[in-house]
C-alpha cells in the first residue's frame, strides 16, 4: 500500500513541478504527455485535476498517452515521446540499464 501512495504522490509532484513556473510564463499551454500502462484508481487525482479544469487554469495541457508496457514507457521518456510516465520503477530500471 505504501508504494501505491507513494506512485501516486510521485506523479503528482512531477505535474506540480511543471505547474510551479506558472501560467504567467508562457503565452500559451505548456503541452505534458503523460504516459500510463493501465487504468486504475491510482489515477484518480489526474483524472480529477483534468476533468475540474486544474491543470489548463496553471497553463498546462495534460494529455494521458496509453502505453502497452513498462518497456515501452520507458523507451519513450528517453526518445522524448512522453514527458511523464507512470509505470513500473523496475521495468523503467531494467529496460533502460547499459544506455
Amino acid at each position: 500500500m505504501k508504494i501505491c501512495i507513494s506512485k501516486s504522490l510521485l506523479a503528482i509532484l512531477t505535474l506540480w513541478f511543471f505547474v510551479s513556473s506558472g501560467p504567467g510564463a508562457y503565452s500559451q499551454n505548456l503541452q505534458v504527455n503523460f504516459g500510463v500502462t493501465f487504468r486504475n484508481a491510482r489515477l484518480m487525482p489526474l483524472w480529477i485535476a483534468d476533468a475540474e479544469g486544474y491543470f489548463q487554469k496553471q497553463g498546462l495541457d495534460v494529455k494521458q498517452v496509453n502505453i502497452s508496457g513498462g518497456t515501452q514507457g520507458a523507451q519513450m521518456m528517453v526518445s522524448g515521446g512522453v514527458d511523464v510516465s507512470y509505470d513500473d520503477p523496475i521495468t523503467c530500471i531494467v529496460s533502460t540499464a547499459g544506455r
